[in-house]
C-alpha cells in the first residue's frame, strides 16, 4: 500500500513538502546576517512544517545547533522556564536549579540560561509564541527581546499566530528594528500547490485532472490545512482516477461529519455573533462589515452592534481579518454556513 503523501502533521518529510524555497532561505539568510526572526501567519498555513524543514535544512551544516520548541501548552512563567530550559539542557535535571517567583526572575533565569549557550552557533525556535505575549506584559516583551537581541551567537525565530505577532510589533515598534527580519507566510502560491496535488496523486497512480486541483483549491481557498486534510481524505478513497463528482461527494461527506462540532459554535456564540458569522460566511471575504450596504443586507442593526461582535470574534480566532477583507478561519464552517444560507 502506497503512502498517503498529504501529511496533515507538521512532521513532513522534504519530499512532501510544497515548495517554500524562498521562506526557508529568507529564514537562513536572517540567521546569517545575525538578525531573529519573526515568522507568522494566519493558523494552519504551516509556520510549524516550515520551521522544521529549516531546522532539517541547519543540521547539514555541523557547525550549527538548532532547537525547536514549541510553547503552546506553557500556562504560567514557571511553566515557561522549564519548557525552555528542559530543551536547551539535554541533562533534562537541571531546570530543577530554576525557580521563579516573579517575571524579574524569570528574566534573569532566562538571561543566564541564554548566555551560557552562547558559545557556538545556535538557532533557537519559539514556536507559538503568542502564549509568551498572553503571559507578559509589554514591558517584560520588551525586555526579553532586548536579552535576545545581546546575544552574539545565537539566533531565535519567534513564530505565531499574526493577530498577537503583529500587535506585539507595533506596541514595542520595533517594525524598523534591523535586528529583526519579520516574515508573513503567504498562503502558498495556487499554480505551485495545484501542480504539487497533482504530483502526488500521479506518482501513486491516481489519475486526477488539472481542473479537478484547481476546484479543489476554490473548496479548501487554498488553505493550506484545509487543503491537506481534504486531499489525505481524497487519496484514502484508493480511486483510480479522480472525478469532480467524487471531490463533491467527499466535500459534503467532510461537511456532515463536521455538523455536530459546528453546531457548538451556535451555542458558544451569542445569536448576534452567530448571525455575524453567517453573514461573513455568506460573503467569502466581506470587505465591509460595518458598512451601510453589508448591515442592511444581512439586517445588522447598528456597526457599533458589528464592531463589538467583531472584536470577540477575531479574539476567539472565530473570524481572520487580511488586507481583503474578513474571513472564518475555519473553510469547512465556511462553506456549511453558506450552503444553509443557500
Amino acid at each position: 500500500m502506497k503512502k498517503n503523501p498529504f501529511i496533515i502533521s507538521p512532521e513532513i518529510t522534504s519530499k512532501y513538502f510544497c515548495n517554500r524555497n524562498n521562506e526557508i532561505e529568507d529564514i537562513i539568510k536572517s540567521f546569517r546576517n545575525k538578525q531573529n526572526t519573526f515568522l507568522f501567519s494566519r493558523k494552519g498555513l504551516g509556520k510549524t512544517a516550515l520551521v522544521k524543514q529549516v531546522v532539517k535544512s541547519i543540521k547539514s551544516e555541523k557547525d550549527i545547533e538548532s532547537y525547536y520548541i514549541n510553547i503552546s501548552e506553557i500556562l504560567n512563567i514557571q511553566e515557561l522556564l522549564d519548557v525552555l530550559a528542559n530543551h536547551l539542557f539535554q541533562e533534562g535535571h537541571k531546570k530543577d536549579f530554576f525557580k521563579v517567583r516573579n517575571n524579574s526572575e524569570l528574566l534573569s533565569h532566562l538571561s543566564n540560561i541564554f548566555n551560557e549557550f552562547d558559545n557556538r552557533k545556535r538557532i533557537i525556535i519559539i514556536d507559538d509564541f503568542q502564549q509568551i505575549i498572553t503571559l507578559l506584559s509589554s514591558e517584560i516583551l520588551q525586555q526579553f527581546l532586548l536579552i535576545t537581541e545581546k546575544l552574539k551567537s545565537i539566533q531565535f525565530i519567534f513564530c505565531g499566530n499574526e493577530r498577537e505577532i503583529v500587535s506585539l510589533i507595533v506596541k514595542l515598534n520595533i517594525h524598523n528594528n534591523s535586528k529583526y527580519n519579520f516574515i508573513k507566510l503567504e498562503p502558498i502560491d495556487p499554480k505551485v500547490y495545484r501542480n504539487f496535488i497533482r504530483k502526488m496523486f500521479r506518482k501513486s497512480g491516481i489519475k486526477i485532472k488539472k481542473e479537478s486541483v484547481q476546484y479543489i483549491l476554490s473548496l479548501t481557498n487554498n488553505h493550506s490545512y484545509f487543503t491537506q486534510y481534504f486531499c489525505s481524505r481524497l487519496f484514502a478513497l484508493k480511486n483510480k482516477e479522480i472525478a469532480k463528482k467524487d471531490i463533491n461527494s467527499l466535500f459534503n461527506q467532510i461537511l456532515l461529519e463536521k455538523e455536530i462540532h459546528f453546531l457548538t459554535y451556535k451555542d458558544l456564540l451569542s445569536s448576534y455573533q452567530w448571525k455575524l458569522i453567517c453573514a461573513i460566511a455568506n460573503e467569502g471575504i466581506a470587505k465591509q462589515i460595518t458598512s451601510g450596504e453589508f448591515i442592511r443586507k444581512y439586517a445588522l442593526n447598528a456597526p457599533s452592534y458589528v464592531k463589538t461582535a467583531e472584536k470577540s470574534l477575531l479574539e476567539k480566532n472565530i473570524i481572520v481579518k487580511n488586507k481583503t477583507g474578513y474571513q472564518l478561519a475555519d473553510v469547512f464552517l465556511e462553506k456549511w454556513l453558506s450552503s444553509k444560507n443557500q
